[in-house]
């Protein structure tokens, strides 16, 4: 079997680096819509990589600080950066938390993890 073709089984096609770089480099997550009812608008938002997840988790940047990193990140459409990313933070909850679930999903995080991270 030569790689990117599937098994006699019907498995998983076989790694190749071209379809790997591509996934490391972010191209395997489009990004999703969002509707956030709370704002009356949607989001175009997408999953973080595990290096970006290991920099929000760290011990020394604070809750607000990884949120803010986080939505800068992942909000694809309208372009967030982290003034707006903070901006954000201040309005009412229910369209952050709304965003943030959509990317802890398309991060592959569970929902054990995400609420841990709501307590």
């Amino acid at each position: 079997m030569s790689t990117g073709e599937a098994d006699a089984n019907g498995g998983l096609p076989r790694a190749d680096w071209d379809r790997v770089l591509a996934i490391a480099e972010g191209e395997d997550d489009p990004g999703a819509v969002v509707d956030v009812a709370a704002w009356g608008m949607s989001f175009l938002v997408r999953g973080l990589s595990r290096s970006e997840m290991n920099h929000v988790l760290r011990d020394d940047v604070t809750e607000e600080d990884a949120e803010v990193y986080l939505l800068s990140r992942a909000i694809l459409e309208p372009a967030c950066d982290e003034e707006k990313a903070r901006t954000l933070l201040r309005k009412r909850a229910g369209g952050v938390v709304a965003i943030l679930d959509a990317v802890y999903e398309r991060s592959g995080l569970g929902q054990s993890f995400r609420e841990g991270q709501a307590g």
